[in-house]
């Protein structure tokens, strides 16, 4: 989960304790926190590896960076898969 980073091993429980209390205040994962969910999925798999892509690029070139939020109402993966009624954002999926 933490992609091999030295100064994270061993600390695992820990960060897993703080990733929960931060996103769900500690309380038991489930759909009914679907905005949390929603937040976590989006941090760990878009934003993360886009800022740090733009960290990246900004060694070398300017970088304009922003944020596309858009909502589909007719489709979305996280309503067809996932069962989640109104997702906020744009998955990736519908660019």
């Amino acid at each position: 989960m933490f992609g091999g980073d030295a100064r994270l091993e061993g600390r695992s429980k820990e960060i897993a304790q703080k990733i929960r209390k931060f996103y769900f205040d500690n309380q038991e994962i489930s759909l009914e926190l679907e905005e949390a969910l929603t937040d976590l999925y989006s941090d760990v798999w878009f934003n993360y590896a886009g800022h740090e892509t733009a960290l990246l690029l900004a060694k070398y070139t300017p970088v304009y960076a922003g944020l596309i939020s858009h909502r589909r109402k007719d489709f979305n993966i996280l309503s067809a898969f996932l069962g989640i009624k109104d997702p906020r954002g744009k998955p990736s999926s519908e660019f």
